[in-house]
């Protein structure tokens, strides 16, 4: 049941990638076409394509650490078997948690100090691109 529901979440991550991929090549190319070609770049574009950067980022992070493709040296890994094999991944887990959650507590933890230091850039959308 529980990997039914992890290979639906990843098919589905992995054609919003495909689509927000697709639509930020074209996004681009348009801001290529309008500011070398018509002479007129548009306003909008790089903020956008910016914005689905991040969201590309953030989501094929999260889709390549659920099919353990995520960048590591898999040296030592592939050449143990059975329980040292299985302390080394639950010890590369632990590791990747606490590199992933120290920043992330300091950053929750200042959180409201970044927000009022932090200029809004952004001016297309009047969003704040600070987060």
């Amino acid at each position: 049941m529980l990997n039914k529901i992890k290979s639906s979440i990843d098919f589905l991550l992995k054609w919003v990638l495909v689509v927000i991929m697709a639509v930020m090549t074209i996004n681009v190319l348009w801001q290529v076409f309008s500011r070398f070609v018509l002479q007129n770049p548009s306003s909008f574009t790089e903020e956008f394509a910016r914005y689905m950067l991040i969201w590309v980022g953030i989501l094929g992070a999260s889709y390549v650490a659920g099919q353990k493709m995520h960048l590591a040296i898999d040296l030592l890994p592939s050449k143990l078997t059975g329980k040292p094999k299985a302390y080394l991944e639950i010890f590369i887990e632990l590791c990747i948690f606490i590199f992933v959650i120290i920043p992330a507590s300091v950053y929750v933890s200042d959180l409201h100090k970044l927000y009022k230091a932090a200029p809004c850039d952004g001016r297309s959308y009047n969003l704040c691109i600070s987060f």
